[in-house]
């Protein structure tokens, strides 16, 4: 697996394995944008690091070691596979387990060292019952969005309900408030406002939490306030947008992903009237150079978009990506391009001068930065 000094890893095990593909990663973009988002947020403010779904698709070891190594807070995520992955190469930060599992399975988190998250009394009911000894939880409201949590509206009694029982230490409260555009905005707006009450509620009847947390990427960077003390953040932290459209705010953060590639392991010379049946051109009108990467479905690659005119990198030149199968990719090389087998070809990345950056490589296939990163990482 490729690496330089500021470069880690790869997208997941399988990936790392197979040395046709290697992908780079930015660890100092990384700490630069904690540093960036710790400043919007301020110091007496914690900053927990959402490192789900494989840390947004470049890889939650490397980057939970390199966030420990920075200081924040705390990590999250809602797998437990992720979080064992985490422990096992040593890294000792807090992990709070997103609501992923049914509620039976929660005493197994907690007896794993983790931090569960609570969405229903059910639930506590069910871990306070299995619990021998005092165990850390967050509870999760749902402001809104109409996924997971304790509505809104019953929060106040659940909540108060909660913490009445045995076993439980009430750790955090916490609830989430994404959006995209303006009219998410006013939304998350109204939303913080009413987190903000129910936690002064609360504390009227006694019940605080060390850790209150509604903000997230979107907030952060739209600079909406709230009285919590502590923000979760994705996005921001590998230098993605959470927003339709840019946020000055955001100007400020690097992407932390850098380079996807590859290497031709086939070069084949087609001469005119001859077929290339992968890419529908048959009796081809004059000669064509074909490369074939050893990249495919199986990988992650998808497949661009009819019209895209997706291109790769090889030896300083844009060759057209002509089709993806399960294990291979299929590139035309134009006229004078240099290429024998063994040569580095670059999905994502610069070469020579020439460069294709992560928002031009999800275009082309008629997708966010995050998709094409989830459908590399989960391959």
């Amino acid at each position: 697996m490729a690496a330089n000094q500021n470069s880690s890893s790869c997208l997941n095990e399988d990936l790392a394995a197979d040395a046709s593909l290697t992908v780079d990663l930015d660890l100092d973009a990384l700490s630069h944008n904690v540093r960036v988002i710790q400043d919007l947020i301020g110091s007496e403010r914690h900053l927990i690091a959402a490192v789900k779904a494989n840390a947004y698709g470049h890889g939650c070891v490397p980057v939970a070691q390199c966030l420990e190594s920075l200081g924040v807070h705390s990590l999250a995520t809602g797998s437990l596979a992720e979080a064992l992955a985490i422990r096992a190469v040593g890294v000792r930060l807090p992990i709070l387990l997103f609501a992923s599992s049914v509620p039976t399975q929660l005493p197994k988190l907690t007896a794993a060292g983790f931090v569960p998250t609570v969405t229903s009394l059910e639930a506590a009911q069910l871990l306070s019952a299995a619990a021998v000894q005092e165990v850390p939880i967050y509870i999760k409201v749902d402001a809104g969005l109409g996924r997971l949590g304790i509505p809104m509206a019953d929060a106040l009694e659940i909540v108060t309900r909660i913490h009445a029982l045995p076993h439980l230490r009430l750790d955090g409260l916490y609830t989430h408030t994404p959006f995209a555009d303006e009219m998410g905005r006013d939304w998350a707006s109204a939303k913080l406002r009413d987190f903000n009450t129910l936690v002064a509620d609360l504390r009227e009847c006694g019940v605080e939490f060390a850790v209150t947390q509604a903000a997230a990427s979107s907030c952060v960077l739209a600079g909406l306030a709230d009285r919590c003390n502590a923000v979760c953040v994705g996005h921001a932290l590998y230098g993605l947008s959470p927003y339709a459209r840019d946020e000055p705010r955001g100007a400020q953060l690097r992407p932390v992903f850098k380079a996807l590639k590859t290497r031709l392991i086939q070069v084949v010379h087609h001469g005119q009237g001859a077929d290339i049946g992968i890419a529908k051109l048959y009796g081809i009108e004059s000669a064509k150079t074909i490369g074939v990467l050893a990249v495919g479905l199986g990988n992650g690659l998808t497949r661009p978009a009819v019209g895209s005119n997706a291109t790769v990198i090889v030896n300083g030149m844009h060759a057209r990506l002509l089709a993806v199968s399960l294990e291979h990719a299929t590139i035309e090389l134009a006229n004078g391009t240099p290429a024998t087998v063994g040569d580095e070809v670059v999905l994502i990345g610069e070469q020579a001068g020439q460069h294709i950056d992560l928002d031009t490589y999800a275009r082309w296939r008629n997708a966010s930065p995050l998709e094409a990163l989830m459908q590399l990482s989960n391959a």
